[in-house]
């Protein structure tokens, strides 16, 4: 995939990620799955989906939360620390914690001791218009297990400015407050695709109807 980024462009890679996410999420829709640390050749029906594709898309996510500078710098630490000897993955947790600087405990027992990936329902959007200024609260619940993992939450107006925040989540109900001053046509959850989730049936975009209203109901 980092190759597909490196000769093709950020388009062509988000398509090559978007690819190995379906294949991971069609494979393990309807049967149990264990964690990834756990998904032995031989014994899962999964090996693949989920040892490869979301193997994959989880270091992805890892160069969301820390940050692209810092994530090649923990591939390059990790090539020059172990090349030519036996490793583990506790070994890498260890290696990226201390190259970034902080706690990743939460994503690595996230990502790889627990199975499955995050659900984010359609957001919940409400706007409060005041003097020009509108005061956006959206609210994206988990009604499955809860993830930790932080999402970017963009506000886009009708214009096509945007607002955007990156948001933890980690409660059953999330909220997370905006001030924009253009009317809201759509509020999206992780538009550039970091995060390997579960897409529900709603969706995961909130359309304002004021938009197919027409301009007048701005």
């Amino acid at each position: 995939a980092l190759y597909t980024e490196r000769t093709e462009g950020v388009e062509a890679f988000g398509e090559h990620l978007r690819r190995m996410g379906k294949l991971y999420l069609d494979q393990a829709a309807h049967v149990r799955e264990d964690a990834l640390v756990k998904t032995y050749m031989g014994q899962s029906i999964l090996y693949r989906p989920i040892v490869y594709e979301k193997g994959a898309l989880v270091l992805h996510a890892l160069r969301y939360v820390v940050g692209n500078e810092t994530f090649f710098d923990i591939l390059r630490q990790y090539l020059t620390t172990y090349a030519f000897k036996p490793s583990t993955v506790d070994d890498f947790r260890k290696l990226a914690a201390a190259a970034a600087g902080m706690d990743l405990d939460w994503f690595f027992d996230e990502w790889l001791d627990r199975p499955g990936c995050p659900l984010f329902a359609a957001p919940r959007v409400v706007i409060v218009d005041t003097d020009g200024v509108s005061k956006v609260t959206v609210y994206v619940n988990q009604p499955s297990h809860l993830s930790r993992m932080p999402i970017d939450v963009v506000v886009e107006g009708l214009d096509g400015r945007t607002c955007r925040r990156r948001a933890t989540m980690g409660k059953k109900e999330n909220v997370i407050t905006f001030e924009v001053d253009f009317p809201v046509r759509r509020v999206l959850l992780d538009p550039d695709g970091w995060v390997l989730r579960r897409i529900p049936d709603a969706g995961d975009t909130w359309e304002n109807p004021a938009y197919y209203a027409g301009a007048d109901a701005f």
